[in-house]
């Protein structure tokens, strides 16, 4: 499974903006493939508040370079491929600013990765 995990705080529009775009590049997967998809069925998103769900201190730990609200990481589950254990992954994205270029390349990905998945199944 793989997760985009958004650190942010209250009134912070940045967060809110960091929020849509992740909302709205699920939906272009949901789009882009059946439903029964991993890359829709094995992606999510979580929101995590400063104050409620972590301390400043957590978001030094995690993010040690971290100037500005939200921050932002997108972690893998451990999980088994072709038998073999591959551990979890955790990549930091960075801030608000880090985000759209990252959704950007995977939209990329996704569309090549898209066509191959019409070729391999005769889709138009």
């Amino acid at each position: 499974m793989m997760y985009i995990k958004i650190f942010s705080k209250d009134n912070c529009p940045f967060c809110e903006k960091a929020l849509f775009q992740v909302m709205h590049f699920k939906k272009y997967l949901l789009n882009c493939y059946p439903a029964a998809s991993p890359y829709v069925t094995e992606f999510d998103y979580v929101v995590y508040k400063l104050g409620d769900d972590f301390e400043m201190q957590d978001l030094v730990e995690l993010f040690p370079n971290a100037r500005t609200f939200p921050q932002i990481s997108c972690e893998w589950s451990a999980k088994e491929v072709n038998g073999k254990h591959v551990p979890s992954e955790r990549e930091v994205i960075g801030g608000y600013d880090d985000l759209v270029p990252w959704l950007e390349s995977s939209r990329q990905i996704v569309m090549k990765e898209q066509e191959e998945y019409k070729k391999k199944y005769n889709i138009q």
